[in-house]
């Protein structure tokens, strides 16, 4: 199987961002053959290759990727992508000031490095705003573990087959992933400890819209 036709490459690729072409010889290259089937085309990272794997597909892309060589998750990030104008914000929240294109979405972002040919290897998977969920990385990545947690608390990603899918950083009971565009800051949480049980407690001020 052949890498992805590079006119396909270059029209899938907002203006004015380039990645950088796998290699000859790459295990990125290889990776572009061997996973062809799962590939939707190039990413947008600035430093190394980068693909964007079809969310079901995530699971088998990343264990082509390690049986080539990339033995090391480096990061597991993710971000929210709203162009200005098609979601409501809260009271007081600025538009974003960078356009990225296309419909509103999360996009969880895979760095993955070979140790033994020190060569970089990004993957991303694009998700709907409304419930985004891909298949957890953790039987592939077992440091994947906090990271899918950290990304599920303030991103709301659901990552399926995670044995511990819970809050890392904020109570069970919080309303709300602090990092989406449209989460209102302004609606206050409070934090209290059960006396019984010794387990944080979330609340709200009445009247406050949660």
């Amino acid at each position: 199987m052949s890498a992805p036709p590079a006119a396909a490459a270059a029209a899938a690729k907002p203006s004015g961002l380039t990645t950088p072409a796998p290699a000859p010889g790459s295990l990125a290259e290889r990776f572009a053959q061997d996973a062809t089937e799962h590939i939707e085309g190039p990413g947008t990272q600035k430093n190394h290759p980068q693909f964007v794997v079809k969310p079901s597909a995530l699971p088998q892309a990343l264990h082509i990727a390690r049986r080539l060589g990339f033995d090391h998750l480096a990061d597991l990030t993710a971000y929210d992508i709203c162009p200005p104008g098609i979601i409501p914000l809260p009271p007081g929240a600025k538009e974003p000031t960078v356009v990225f294109g296309g419909a509103p979405r999360i996009e969880v972002v895979y760095n993955l490095f070979s140790y033994a040919r020190k060569e970089h290897l990004s993957l991303k998977v694009k998700l709907g705003r409304d419930a985004p969920e891909v298949g957890s990385a953790v039987p592939e990545f077992p440091g994947a573990d906090w990271l899918e947690r950290e990304v599920w608390d303030l991103l709301g990603v659901r990552f399926a087959g995670h044995p511990n899918l819970k809050r890392l950083l904020l109570p069970d009971g919080w309303a709300g992933h602090p990092l989406r565009k449209d989460y209102d800051r302004a609606k206050e949480q409070f934090v209290s400890l059960d006396e019984q049980t010794g387990e944080d407690v979330v609340s709200f001020e009445e009247g406050r819209g949660w």
